[in-house]
């Protein structure tokens, strides 16, 4: 498989890095390991808002994913850079390790039944465009949806002036959410 398109120094750099580990070259993998490592880290803490320990994990499972495309022969030759590569299996590993932990997010009577034969499929819609859309309004949903907290709380980690703000924030979020679900799920084909 052949990946994007880059300049040809960066992608000699990059086919020099797949070359390498196809040798199994330890000390090349250890320097390319801990190259994309912090940046990995601090971009999906921020992006995605989840623990910089779940970052952390995500990165070792989406280092050695690509490691193995490189080793069975899945990956051959890149176009585009290695680090987006790695950060591509990055973002889908986010969303499989979330999926699971999903809470089921009320919208309105409009929106399908998520107890239908669809519901885990609607679900996992909602996921992607909840973590899709901008700040403020990803990170406030991941907060109050998958890591539980209150109003309260929100508000002093989003440094609102107080929980009304939140409050109305959210409401805001959730009307942009609505609307970006239900143009999703009709393009799906679930509504």
């Amino acid at each position: 498989m052949t990946i994007g398109s880059l300049k040809s120094q960066d992608r000699k750099d990059d086919n020099r890095d797949i070359d390498d580990i196809i040798a199994k070259n330890e000390r090349a993998i250890k320097q390319l390991y801990d190259m994309y490592r912090d940046m990995f880290i601090r971009y999906f803490t921020k992006t995605y808002s989840i623990q910089e320990a779940d970052a952390a994990e995500i990165y070792q499972e989406s280092f050695l994913a690509m490691y193995q495309n490189v080793v069975n022969g899945k990956v051959t030759t890149i176009t585009s850079s290695l680090k987006t590569y790695l950060f591509r299996i990055g973002k889908h590993k986010t969303y499989n390790r979330f999926r699971d932990a999903k809470p089921t997010i009320e919208l309105h009577s409009s929106m399908p039944d998520t107890d239908s034969e669809d519901g885990e499929l609607i679900q996992e819609v909602v996921y992607e465009v909840v973590f899709a859309m901008e700040n403020p309004c990803s990170r406030l949903l991941s907060l109050f949806y998958w890591e539980r907290k209150n109003m309260k709380e929100i508000a002093g980690i989003m440094n609102y002036k107080n929980e009304q703000v939140a409050k109305n924030r959210k409401s805001s979020c959730m009307k942009k959410l609505k609307e970006r679900l239900i143009a999703r799920l009709k393009e799906d084909g679930l509504m």
